[in-house]
């Protein structure tokens, strides 16, 4: 054997010492670093300089693996378990051994052992179920793993579910309120119990002058609905204050509405009233004054409803001033005809009667 065929006889040594060490999870087999290493070489050499000067290559080789140690480590340590029908088992530096459950096999996650899996030594076994998600479930407590995908897939189901919507409450109802309700979404699928979820309203107000919409809301937690409850019905309680406010004030400007609108019929109604009263009046002292003006010889003043006059100039009963004028001059004219009564006519008055009546 020459120098070279001990040095790759030692690298393998050490390889083998190091791999089965990680197979144990512990240093069974000591492999020396680059320092013990180059010390034990340096001893072996016995003041060897040279390759030629190496007078036993066969010294400088690494003690050799004890085979017991080996047989015992690689029976604790096998490369394979029996677990759904018998799976590889990785060996990792600083983790515990592994077995992964292929994505063929995942629909058996329900049957790993709730008490974990072992190696003959009694070694935890770190179990990865693959093909349910993007990060695989993996732990050494099988019903961590189990937890885990059942989350998953129960998780789903809720993705999946159409959920119901709730009535909302009705603030102008003083029985109203915002209640809690359940429903089934689907089954766990790991105890295959029914999923409840836990539904109520949310009192949806993103500013506080904008009215309030009521959303239906469901939860897996019936905590969560609690308090999304709790808010719903404060909210609720504080709408029904505005609407009976609302109410109040819109009943009290009706009330005063309808007093305007009352007061001011009335208003004219006796405006009304006056007025025809005043029309009556007015019509009233026209006919006496046209049968004074008949009397007189005059020519009759037309009336209407509401006007009188002649010659296309007409005036309002109503119009005291325009009513006494008239009356005026019929008043004016019938004095004059008094003057002349008893007046003997003569020539010599004749003249002056014509001048009272040209007046």
């Amino acid at each position: 054997m020459n120098v070279q065929d001990v040095i790759i006889t030692n690298q393998a040594l050490v390889r083998r010492a190091s791999d089965l060490n990680t197979r144990a999870g512990e240093v069974v087999f000591p492999v020396p670093n680059k320092a013990q290493l180059a010390t034990c070489i340096k001893n072996a050499l016995q003041g060897a300089v040279r390759v030629a000067d190496i007078a036993n290559p066969s010294a400088l080789k690494l003690p050799a693996l004890d085979e017991m140690k080996i047989d015992q480590v690689l029976a604790n340590s096998p490369d394979e378990i029996d677990l759904l029908g018998g799976l590889s088992v990785e060996y990792r530096r600083d983790s515990p051994p592994m077995v992964r459950v292929p994505s063929g096999l995942k629909h058996n996650w329900r049957k790993l052992p709730d008490e974990g899996v072992r190696l003959p030594d009694g070694r935890l076994v770190e179990v990865r179920v693959e093909g349910f998600m993007l990060s695989d479930p993996s732990d050494t407590s099988i019903p961590m793993v189990k937890r885990r995908i059942a989350d998953h897939l129960n998780e789903r189901q809720w993705n999946a579910w159409d959920e119901p919507t709730i009535t909302a409450p009705n603030p102008s109802d003083p029985n109203s309120s915002v209640c809690i309700t359940t429903a089934v979404y689907g089954q766990c699928a790991l105890s295959d119990e029914d999923l409840v979820a836990c539904g109520t309203v949310e009192a949806y107000q993103p500013w506080s002058d904008e009215p309030i919409t009521w959303r239906t809301r469901w939860y897996k937690e019936r905590s969560e609905a609690e308090t999304v409850q709790a808010w719903a019905n404060n909210k609720l309680e504080t709408d029904r204050t505005r609407l009976v406010e609302q109410a109040e004030r819109e009943a009290a400007e009706a009330v005063e509405r309808e007093a305007t609108i009352k007061a001011e019929a009335e208003a004219q109604a006796t405006a009304e009233a006056d007025k025809q009263e005043k029309l009556a009046v007015g019509r009233t002292r026209i006919e006496n004054l046209n049968h004074r003006r008949q009397a007189l010889g005059w020519e009759m003043l037309e009336m209407r409803d509401e006007y009188f006059g002649s010659d296309g100039e007409f005036l309002p009963y109503t119009d005291e001033a325009c009513l006494q004028t008239v009356e005026t001059e019929v008043a004016q004219e019938e004095r004059k005809i008094e003057d002349l009564k008893g007046t003997s006519v003569d020539s010599s008055s004749l003249s002056a009667l014509a001048a009272h009546f040209n007046n």
